[in-house]
């Protein structure tokens, strides 16, 4: 086994989709140190102490999720009416949406990225 240094997390074994590879790699241990990814190798990794270990075995590490298109106002406005057909939906989104205070926005932004965080998204273009 190879001694990966310091380190804070090892995913072990886990499937990986890689962003260079148009395949999924098996059998992959993945170390984490300081918050960022820091090795990933098919070899034994030998965990030192204090380091958290996560078993990967039938579960999927895929690179981080790109949201291109995102209009955070709508955070605060889900829910509001149901089955409204496009054009009336779009009506009311825009006349309410723009009167938002400072706090507002700031809220409106921060639950749409704390949803897109938990769903992998890591980077984001928002229209407000």
């Amino acid at each position: 086994m190879e001694s990966a240094g310091e380190m804070d997390l090892l995913i072990e074994n886990a499937h990986l989709l890689s962003p260079d590879q148009d395949h999924m790699l098996d059998g992959q241990n993945v170390v984490v140190s300081n918050g960022r990814i820091v090795r990933v190798t098919s070899d034994p990794v030998e965990p030192g102490p204090g380091t958290r270990r996560i078993p990967g075995r039938g579960r999927l590490i895929i690179p981080g999720l790109i949201n291109a298109h995102s209009h955070s106002p709508e955070n605060l406005l889900k829910g509001r009416y149901e089955g409204l057909p496009l054009e009336f939906w779009l009506s009311d989104i825009f006349g309410s949406s723009f009167g938002f205070t400072e706090r507002e926005i700031y809220l409106s932004a921060m639950i749409g990225a704390i949803e897109m965080l938990k769903a992998g998204t890591t980077a984001v273009v928002d229209h407000f």
